[in-house]
């Protein structure tokens, strides 16, 4: 499964307001770009979150192949660190972040 949501750039230009809440403090929220949807399956390994960084440089594709290439998946923090480290040394020098979610179809 592979679902493009890019959250919460940190510049101005890129969809982010500014929010007085009832507290009287201030915040930035930001409204995530989804720019596409596929159903999860009984085959899906991962769900993956990340900054646009990961995806400057690497295509959803890639990520895919990254991940079915690891022989080991049982540490989804290790993978995520060896995600950003690949992002980063392709040449992306923008936010790097990622969660991976294991959806446990690797064990079924």
């Amino acid at each position: 499964m592979m679902m493009n949501l890019e959250l919460g750039k940190t510049r101005e230009d890129n969809g982010l307001y500014t929010v007085k809440w009832n507290s009287g403090r201030y915040g930035i929220i930001a409204n995530p770009e989804m720019t596409d949807w596929i159903s999860l399956t009984s085959k899906d390994e991962f769900l993956v979150v990340s900054s646009d960084g990961i995806f400057e440089r690497l295509t959803p594709q890639e990520v895919c192949d990254f991940l079915n290439e690891v022989e080991d998946h049982s540490d989804p923090s290790l993978l995520a660190q060896q995600l950003i480290q690949k992002a980063y040394l392709e040449g992306s020098y923008d936010n790097l972040s990622v969660v991976l979610v294991p959806l446990g179809s690797r064990d079924r």
